[in-house]
């Protein structure tokens, strides 16, 4: 499994970190298990799908859970630059207001106050080494998002079979992103629950049953 949250940094986001260079390091590390299935999370799926397209040759199966795909503008993408200075300056709780709103991140009510209210509310959140750690990785994660920002016809090339699937509960934009990559990846398979439903989790397990003809 490839989840990219909450993958810290030590110190200001580094420029050359971008979705090529995680995808390289999952390739190396297929390469090296033997590995060929593959579950992503969040932004971890949008290097899982770029992987299939890579190298669809030794991936077997992709499972890909909530990609964080803007389209049309649905995300505050335009807030990242603001964010990313904040984590470079040390400032973690004005880093995660503007994480939320952006992401959409957390219970609905917290989309519409100001960021320096959020940022009072993430400074009480950030007593652990764990959170300090997610505030850090914000940059990385959200520089994935822009580099694939509106680029979902890229995953029409895809031909390994693909599971996506989405909570009952998740925010409009990734629901509409989900559907649309099932709509565009010939033979997806696109599954909706709640993350506390294991049996959903189950069909990972018969990912792209059979592949279309062709295939």
């Amino acid at each position: 499994m490839i989840d990219r949250r909450g993958r810290g940094a030590s110190g200001p986001y580094p420029d050359a970190v971008t979705t090529a260079v995680d995808v390289g390091d999952l390739l190396a590390v297929l390469d090296a298990t033997g590995a060929r299935r593959i579950l992503g999370v969040s932004s971890g799926a949008i290097i899982a799908a770029r992987a299939a397209l890579a190298r669809p040759e030794i991936i077997e199966r992709l499972a890909l859970f909530e990609p964080p795909l803007s389209l049309d503008g649905s995300m505050r993408l335009d807030l990242a630059p603001r964010m990313d200075a904040a984590v470079a300056a040390g400032d973690l709780a004005t880093a995660m207001g503007l994480g939320m709103k952006i992401s959409q991140m957390g219970p609905p009510w917290m989309f519409g106050p100001p960021v320096p209210i959020l940022a009072a509310f993430s400074r009480r959140m950030l007593t652990s080494a764990q959170r300090r750690a997610q505030a850090e990785a914000l940059p990385v994660d959200f520089a994935i998002v822009r580099e694939n920002a509106d680029r979902i016809a890229d995953f029409a090339a895809i031909t390994t079979p693909v599971l996506l699937i989405n909570g009952t509960a998740t925010r409009p934009f990734l629901r509409t992103a989900a559907t649309g990559l099932a709509s565009i990846i010939p033979g997806a398979t696109h599954v909706e629950g709640s993350e506390e439903e294991p049996r959903r989790i189950e069909r990972l397990g018969r990912l792209g049953r059979r592949r279309p003809q062709g295939r």
